[in-house]
């Protein structure tokens, strides 16, 4: 896993304990942008505490997957600023140094979410070259659309904080008032996913922990439920995670715009037996003018040994704001039908946009249910020109 970060203090005791970086620790190699060496210690802290969330291996203290490797690029200084051209450099280094996962707690330019900053282009570069990127939604929420680059890329993995309340339950989850919501230019679903982001207690300098909370502390999350994934099979391309991680998410009942598909579910994404493909993608998105009538055709696949059967539920799709509604009976969404098991079967959804539509972006999610414990999470995307 390559951090790009403020470094990482390999000498903290849930971190190796090493006197330098090198191939027997767990942090392996990496380099320091800010002071051009390759020392790449962390003088800050933040990047420590990622670290730690992501893989921190002792009995004080384990992060999601402990077993993990770490590419320590050290891109932000003592105060927390991240020059974009050394992000830029880490990015590559990052590709050129063959890593898996590629986990930035960062912000970038502030430029509009559109996608086309340098660096949300350099980190789909990274995604395409078999790279998952995990990126912090931001912390300047909630207002509409102020997740930017380079949470804003295509192809990464964009991550809200989501806030457990002190208790294993998720049914009192909510979305940290601070998270940045969608949805990004064009209609486009951002955030993708949510994780615990909320008073998050890891490693810190001074081979002690620190409490802290944000997207940034969300992120690494993702980054170690990635990385359990590829151990648990390591042919899974990025696309085929974030699939994965956004189809088994847990509802915490606010909008898409906020949690994005939902709580991340690793439990749930490892015994993924019912999948689903929309042409490649992971997500249902469209604009459309009022009276429009859309399709989309997907495939459903059953990997248990039984027939299933499936049906389709829309949730109520709305703006942000919730100002706006949008009528989910338009949605023609095929009745109960069955799938043998071993097989699969390709249908067709469709969508007439009421001509009475407010123009706006409205987001909701198909549920998808099976007669066995399977449920799939589909988030559509309409924006209403």
């Amino acid at each position: 896993v390559a951090v790009l970060d403020t470094g990482i203090d390999y000498r903290h005791p849930s971190l190796g304990a090493c006197a330098a970086v090198n191939s027997t620790c767990p942090v392996i190699g990496g380099y320091d942008y800010i002071n051009d060496d390759s020392d790449p210690v962390d003088d800050n802290g933040h990047g420590t505490h990622v670290a730690g969330i992501i893989g921190a291996n002792s009995s004080a203290m384990m992060g999601v997957a402990p077993q993990v490797k770490f590419l320590a690029y050290k891109v932000c200084n003592a105060a927390g600023s991240c020059p974009t051209s050394d992000i830029l450099s880490g990015v590559d280094h990052a590709i050129d140094n063959q890593s898996d996962i590629i986990s930035a707690s960062i912000g970038g330019e502030a430029t509009p979410n559109n996608g086309q900053s340098a660096l949300s282009i350099a980190l789909n570069d990274a995604v395409v070259q078999g790279i998952v990127v995990v990126i912090a939604a931001g912390n300047n929420g909630a207002s509409t659309g102020c997740v930017t680059s380079p949470g804003d890329g295509i192809d990464v993995i964009t991550v809200a904080n989501a806030n457990d309340i002190g208790t294993i339950d998720t049914s009192d989850d909510t979305i940290s008032t601070s998270s940045c919501s969608g949805p990004s230019a064009f209609g486009r679903l951002d955030p993708d996913l949510s994780a615990p982001g909320s008073s998050i207690t890891s490693t810190y300098l001074n081979n002690g922990t620190a409490t802290l909370s944000g997207t940034s502390m969300a992120t690494p999350h993702v980054s170690g439920a990635a990385a359990l994934l590829l151990q648990y099979n390591s042919t899974l391309t990025p696309a085929d995670i974030r699939a994965m991680l956004m189809h088994t998410s847990i509802d915490i009942r606010e909008h898409v715009f906020k949690q994005g598909s939902g709580l991340i579910n690793i439990t749930k994404a490892l015994s993924y037996n019912v999948r689903l493909n929309l042409s490649g993608t992971d997500r249902w998105e469209f604009v459309a003018g009022r009276g429009s009538f859309v399709r989309q055709n997907i495939t459903l696949l059953n990997h248990h040994n039984q027939t299933l059967t499936f049906n389709f539920s829309p949730s109520n799709f709305t703006d942000l704001e919730g100002n706006f509604i949008l009528d989910n009976s338009s949605f023609g969404l095929p009745e109960n039908f069955s799938i043998e098991g071993r097989s699969q079967k390709s249908i067709e959804l469709n969508y007439t946009v009421p001509t009475n539509t407010s123009p706006s972006i409205y987001g909701g999610t198909i549920i998808i249910r099976t007669n066995s414990s399977d449920q799939l999470r589909l988030p559509v995307i309409i924006a209403v020109a």
